[in-house]
């Protein structure tokens, strides 16, 4: 990473100019905007940001961006968050994080929620394994796998079945339990349970991109695209305060807004 003066040279400033300049800009913090979402796909996650976490909301068909900053991710700094977002989405896209779904239920009333594939897909298999041990395990891990495959309502039918289907044949293996001290007992196969719930959970909800329109199947328009910049931006800064990393995410994205403003009006 560059040093001040390091960057002052390309500029062609003094170290000193160059440091009233950034100092100047710090001080300029842009305010969340309030973005547009009437009939448009909202993609919602939430980064680290020093000692708390900041909340990011993209209308995708609008091209904006809004943000907002909380200590924990919870159903209070969602709310929040969601106050900058006028009008109804059609649907959301997100991890569907507790708070989140809490503070969605409440702020989007039926509206249509897209639970991102991806990150059903990456916890299930941690609980199972890369390489599960027994044939419960190794089945359902061909079937967390096929869900990202998934393109038409017949095919999603059929998925359904088949995980139905795997839970009743191994309903006996999932219940079983070790005795331990003192009259103690735990089940046997606890992760692979974890795994089981996961997905049984999100079942209704996984494939809401098949029913509506131009609604993507994971959060990646966010967290794969805007927030891998973004992230990799607060990387090379972490050791900056977390009020001047907030102000870091602030300035990153409201720069995103306006060459998105400006790609928009040129096309």
């Amino acid at each position: 990473m560059l040093s001040l003066s390091d960057i002052a040279e390309e500029k062609y400033l003094t170290r000193e100019h160059l440091s009233r300049r950034l100092k100047e800009r710090w001080e300029q913090i842009p305010k969340a905007p309030i973005i547009n979402a009437t009939d448009d796909v909202l993609v919602l996650d939430a980064i680290s940001c020093g000692t708390g976490v900041a909340f990011i909301l993209r209308a995708l068909d609008h091209a904006q961006t809004t943000w907002d900053f909380a200590g924990q991710e919870d159903a209070d700094g969602w709310f929040t968050a969601m106050q900058n977002v006028d009008g109804v989405p059609r649907a959301l896209v997100s991890d569907h994080q507790k708070g989140l779904r809490s503070a969605a239920s409440f702020v989007f009333q039926d509206v249509l929620h897209q639970r991102c594939q991806a990150h059903i897909i990456r916890q299930a298999l941690i609980w199972i394994t890369k390489y599960p041990r027994t044939l419960a395990g190794r089945t359902l891990r061909v079937l967390v796998l096929r869900i990202s495959r998934i393109e038409r309502e017949d095919d999603a039918r059929i998925w359904v079945a088949t995980f139905e289907r795997w839970l009743e044949h191994f309903k006996p293996f999932l219940a079983e339990k070790t005795d331990g001290p003192n009259g103690r007992w735990w089940y046997t196969h606890r992760y692979l349970r974890k795994a089981v719930s996961l997905v049984r959970g999100c079942t209704g909800e996984a494939f809401t991109f098949l029913i509506a329109p131009s609604v993507p199947k994971t959060s990646n328009h966010v967290e794969g695209g805007l927030n891998v910049q973004l992230k990799e931006h607060l990387r090379r800064h972490r050791g900056l305060s977390t009020e001047r990393q907030r102000a870091l995410v602030a300035l990153f994205l409201a720069d995103w807004n306006r060459k998105n403003s400006c790609t928009r009006n040129i096309t």
